[in-house]
């Protein structure tokens, strides 16, 4: 039994390191802190870096061209629009014309849909829906358009996208062969086409409309619009209100 208790007596010495007055007491260090480089850190970018656009605004396919010639301008499968933008698809030329040899606007959706100060050889509006058409034009004999060499020219599409405007500029004579608008749909604002030049023009399939009834004209034409050949075929008068 002695002997039992000098082995628990050396015993305790070895564990503990310190003993007073029969008391066992612990010293514990603590441990060294690991080093890191750099330190971390919170980095906080000032306001006057942050982007100043709204979250759900995914910003503006806005293209500006000046005396080009181009194959093909296609925009096809796009979603466009917000709140508060009067106009959300524009074509548009500052100084000069926008020519095109061939036009198609096939599915397009929006509020509202027209030409202006712009001339066409020959147009065909079929198997459209609007609420209130309004194809009211100058006849006269514009020239046919025919681009006969594409040579050197560029092309430029857009597809499977969405923004929240779509803008074409013209700052001086534009050449395009062929301008393709294929479903294409806009909300909270008007598409507007002006200043263009064009051979053949195509518009089907498109539904326009702001759900203010028949008697109110948004599908058709504007101000300063001559066309030599005009079809209009299935063109139904519904209340529509594209949102």
């Amino acid at each position: 039994m002695q002997h039992k208790g000098l082995w628990g007596f050396f015993l305790g010495i070895v564990l503990t390191g310190v003993i007073v007055a029969g008391v066992y007491t612990f010293a514990l260090t603590e441990p060294t802190k690991a080093h890191y480089f750099p330190d971390p850190g919170v980095y906080t970018l000032p306001d006057s870096e942050r982007s100043q656009v709204a979250p759900e605004v995914t910003g503006s396919l806005d293209v500006t061209i000046s005396g080009e010639r181009l194959n093909l301008f296609e925009l096809s499968d796009l979603s466009i629009g917000t709140a508060g933008i009067g106009t959300v698809f524009e074509i548009s030329a500052s100084t000069g014309s926008i020519i095109v040899d061939v036009m198609t606007a096939d599915g397009l959706m929006c509020p509202t849909f027209t030409f202006a100060d712009s001339e066409v050889f020959s147009a065909t509006y079929e198997n459209n829906r609007a609420d209130g058409n309004d194809f009211s034009f100058t006849g006269g004999s514009p020239s046919d358009v025919t681009i006969a060499s594409v040579r050197g020219a560029k092309s430029r599409t857009a597809s499977n996208e969405s923004y929240d405007k779509l803008k074409l500029t013209a700052t001086s004579d534009v050449l395009i062969s062929e301008l393709v608008i294929q479903d294409v749909k806009a909300f909270g604002g008007g598409c507007t086409f002006s200043d263009m030049v064009i051979g053949t023009l195509h518009v089907s399939n498109s539904v326009i409309g702001t759900g203010d009834g028949i008697g109110v004209k948004e599908f058709g034409f504007g101000s300063g619009v001559t066309i030599g050949n005009f079809t209009s075929a299935n063109n139904v008068e519904e209340e529509i209100h594209v949102r």
